[in-house]
């Protein structure tokens, strides 16, 4: 037996013996982030020299020990092909149905607007900047684009200008408390994954994510609603004309925010379901400024 295959058959029992979940898909993952390979290429890659078993077996204790979230365990998560950095605390580790958000917008840029059209691009809440900096990758290649990032977090901030920098993303990020600064102008889209969990499902959420998670990136009042309306209500003076705003939200909250939004004013209110086919997203265009 290798001292890999060791390593990997002693981190799956620790992780079982402290009930970490999936604790062998958890040590594969581990292993290649350490090795700097995919969890498919473990069973062919060669020996690599270095202090591999020390890096690998401080994640492993920060997830069996300390019972942190695997991302948050090797400081980086995936998000639609890119690798961001995450730090526990900080910022919120980026979660599939954020991929479908940015989808949605990409699928309502590319059939409203030209590529010839300069877009102007606004994230509410960035966090750790995965929809402004997947916005940046996948537009800027065809189109002039300009893309401004707010959050009211400073850590949070200094975790998304790294990841801009380490992709090489051209994202404007601004401290703010929603889009609460002039300094930003009008946009052709705003967009945001904003706090939508009531104090009640917070409490229900495990134990790993109360402990580890900003618990003010997930949780809001007024039904996990109040961020919501908020930007709803900033945002009717900082969409451009023909413009549009694109929230995520609980799929329980579709109903209320349709109302809230058609109620100041805004049109083509449409929900958007995820690849579970819930309620995932709320789309709505707002034409009262020229």
């Amino acid at each position: 037996m290798t001292k890999r295959h060791a390593a990997l058959g002693a981190a799956i029992a620790e992780l079982k013996r402290s009930r970490a979940q999936e604790p062998e898909a958890n040590a594969e993952f581990a292993l290649a982030h350490v090795l700097g390979c995919k969890r498919t290429e473990l069973s062919t890659r060669q020996a690599t020299p270095g202090p591999w078993q020390r890096r690998f077996k401080a994640i492993i204790h920060r997830i069996a020990g300390q019972h942190q979230p695997l991302s948050y365990a090797l400081g980086c998560q995936d998000f639609m092909g890119i690798k961001l950095k995450v730090k526990a605390g900080a910022t919120l580790i980026p979660r599939p149905e954020t991929d479908e958000l940015v989808a949605a917008v990409l699928g309502t840029i590319k059939t409203r607007w030209p590529r010839t059209t300069p877009l102007r691009l606004l994230d509410v809440g960035t966090g750790s900047g995965a929809i402004a900096i997947a916005l940046w990758h996948f537009l800027h290649r065809h189109r002039q684009i300009d893309i401004v990032a707010t959050d009211i977090s400073s850590a949070a901030l200094a975790i998304a200008r790294a990841n801009a920098r380490n992709t090489g993303a051209h994202v404007r990020f601004k401290h703010a408390d929603c889009l609460a600064t002039r300094s930003i102008g009008n946009f052709h889209a705003i967009i945001s994954n904003p706090p939508y969990l009531t104090e009640k499902r917070w409490h229900r959420l495990t134990s790993g994510i109360k402990k580890w998670e900003p618990k003010n990136a997930l949780v809001a009042a007024d039904d996990g609603m109040a961020i919501h309306k908020r930007i709803i209500r900033q945002a009717k003076n900082r969409l451009a004309a023909g413009g549009f705003l694109a929230l995520e939200m609980d799929p329980q909250q579709g109903p209320q925010l349709r109302h809230f939004l058609e109620s100041h004013g805004y049109g083509n209110v449409r929900i958007v379901k995820d690849l579970q086919r819930r309620s995932r997203m709320i789309l709505a265009d707002y034409d009262g400024r020229v």
